[in-house]
């Protein structure tokens, strides 16, 4: 880009993030001003986080096992677990145990990992830890023994694999996290498109700001994907749209309406028995109307947002929870 002489004050946004920069040219010269970077606990294509120590382990180890399989029934599902510092060079000032403050408990609450030699992968050198295992399908809870102790939900379905990325950054930052759905067989591949495209929606879900545009959003509600969570997330930030609209608007909410029943009837056959597609049934209820089968909650699902629809709605039905 070409800028004549002068002084220019040059603003830049990248997914939701921005850079301004005061620049004094002398003469009329190309000028690429700074891009903001992209940041997430994934290893993935594109991140400034990402390096090949760690992208390239979490794709290797993603395709094996670290232990025997997790659960009392028929592990049919799968279930892996990335751990790891920013860079090697912060992998020298922290513990040798990434990991050891982590608990994965199954749905009665017993402990069925503790992430401890035997059943793990690690690299003190480049600061990760792996767990990677075939698993009973149904809920975990990822426990963080730290001040405060947190707990996360996760889900294990059956013939996919779920994937958990977590940062290290003077403690475990649980905040960090990002989970991604992938067929069994696959693993994790840091250079897939669709996964990325979760991350990058998740980023500003999470963070409140758009990072979308309309096509990018109707790619994560085609229904064409391999990645549920690209419909979870889609169906969240469509609703969040549409809320948002005025109510004279009435033929955009038409078609938020088509869309949103075809991408959570197809969440709801790829993932039967999920609480966070119950959950984006309890959102779309001003658009989509009632469900013919109500859903009773056991458990929470893993985004917060589903979480604050179940807790609004029990407060008129009190039986919705468990």
């Amino acid at each position: 880009m070409i800028f004549h002489k002068g002084r220019y004050n040059v603003g830049v946004g990248r997914l939701g993030r921005f850079t301004e920069q005061l620049v004094r040219l002398v003469e009329a010269r190309d000028f690429r001003p700074k891009i903001p970077q992209r940041y997430t606990s994934a290893p993935l294509q594109g991140s400034a986080l990402t390096h090949e120590y760690y992208s390239e382990t979490a794709t290797r180890i993603s395709r094996t096992v670290t232990r025997f399989p997790i659960g009392n029934a028929a592990a049919t599902g799968g279930l892996f677990i990335f751990i790891r510092t920013i860079d090697e060079l912060s992998a020298q000032s922290v513990p040798l145990d990434i990991g050891s403050s982590l608990i994965l408990r199954d749905e009665k609450g017993r402990g069925v990992s503790s992430f401890q030699s035997g059943e793990i992968q690690r690299d003190r050198r480049f600061g990760w830890v792996a767990l990677s295992a075939r698993a009973t399908p149904g809920f975990y809870a990822l426990h963080h023994m730290g001040t405060p102790p947190r707990e996360t939900a996760l889900y294990v379905f059956s013939g996919w694999q779920t994937q958990v990325f977590v940062l290290y950054h003077s403690t475990l930052r649980l905040e960090t996290m990002r989970v991604f759905l992938s067929p069994i067989d696959r693993g994790f591949y840091w250079s897939d498109a669709e996964t990325s495209a979760v991350d990058l929606a998740l980023d500003g879900f999470q963070s409140g700001v758009e990072t979308l545009t309309d096509n990018e959003l109707q790619g994560l509600l085609s229904g064409k994907f391999s990645n549920p969570m690209l419909g979870v997330v889609g169906a969240h930030i469509l609703l969040q749209r549409t809320t948002h609209q005025k109510e004279v608007e009435a033929s955009p909410r038409i078609d938020a309406r088509d869309k949103l029943t075809v991408v959570i009837n197809n969440l709801e056959n790829m993932l039967p028995g999920s609480p966070d597609v119950a959950a984006l049934r309890l959102l779309a209820v001003p658009i989509l109307g009632r469900p013919k089968h109500s859903f009773r909650f056991r458990y929470p699902p893993m985004l917060r947002s589903g979480l604050n629809a179940i807790i609004d709605a029990s407060t008129k039905a009190p039986k919705l929870m468990q």
